[in-house]
């Protein structure tokens, strides 16, 4: 996005040098707010399976629009660790990427979309 701070660039530009996907926090809001308004819109499990604490505040971390670095950093963990951690939600909840974790996250209600800060950063 052209409101995107520099430092923020350079961080997505290493994350897709490194394979990864990259999804602004506008973005990322902007899909969370849109999928309130379609429950259904996404399979997955019919129940999600409980998450630990830990993947829970990784699935909240994601919907602030945070990369994997930015989680590590966050919560004081291996980059590596935040994959694992986001591999198992996915397995637990029959979804097979980060946007479909958000879109189901929403649609169960286990984040509450009006208690995230989605307001731009700055």
């Amino acid at each position: 996005m052209k409101d995107t701070d520099p430092d923020d660039i350079l961080e997505a530009i290493r994350e897709v040098h490194a394979g990864r996907s990259v999804m602004s926090p506008r973005v990322t809001r902007d899909l969370i707010r849109s999928v309130g308004d379609f429950p259904g819109v996404i399979g997955g499990a019919s129940e999600p399976s409980p998450l630990t604490p830990r993947e829970l505040s990784i699935v909240d971390a994601l919907a602030q629009g945070r990369s994997n670095g930015e989680i590590a950093r966050q919560l004081h963990l291996a980059e590596p660790t935040v994959k694992a951690h986001l591999g198992r939600i996915m397995t637990k909840w029959g979804v097979r990427d980060r946007v479909q974790v958000l879109i189901y996250a929403v649609t169960k209600q286990v984040i509450d979309i009006e208690s995230l800060d989605l307001r731009p950063p700055g």
